[in-house]
């Protein structure tokens, strides 16, 4: 089991370490790399992956909506200011962002203004003396155990 080197291995040898370093190179070039400085790449990630996270505390949609929409910003000026462009993340990030205007536009539009008669301020404002002390999810636990349910009706 003598093995000879000759120039053929040393050929072979040489076109896999030039074949590595080939391929070393192509990683390191696709590497994403920011194009701000890197404090500001850093606020900017950090701001967009915050209020990602911070979504999931808000119950209001209207809050909901907006610190969707400021993250999905952020994240799509994050990623687009990246060399190489993250397009898949960009594209991603622009239809959350469009779907969030959507709900906005939607929750707009839905918003109206609650209007009540006489005899209704009344029978209100007698409800809120009685049930002062009581939370009101328990007031609605209660309604809801009686068959109550929140139904859309036009106004008048």
């Amino acid at each position: 089991g003598v093995r000879e080197i000759g120039p053929k291995t040393h050929q072979t040898n040489f076109f896999a370490h030039t074949r590595r370093a080939a391929a070393a190179n192509v990683l390191q070039s696709k590497r994403m790399a920011p194009v701000l400085p890197w404090y500001l790449d850093a606020v900017l990630a950090n701001a967009s992956q915050g209020t990602a996270l911070l979504t999931y505390y808000f119950i209001d949609p209207w809050n909901l909506q907006a610190v969707a929409l400021f993250s999905g910003v952020t994240q799509v000026c994050f990623y687009a200011l990246q060399d190489p462009k993250v397009y898949i993340f960009v594209f991603w990030n622009v239809l959350q962002s469009a779907i969030n205007i959507t709900q906005v536009v939607n929750l707009t539009l839905e918003s109206k203004p609650v209007t009540f008669d006489a005899r209704e301020l009344e029978v209100l404002a007698l409800l809120q003396h009685c049930f002062d002390a009581v939370p009101s999810r328990k007031i609605a636990r209660v309604l809801r155990r009686c068959g109550a349910e929140w139904i859309s009706a036009k106004p008048g």
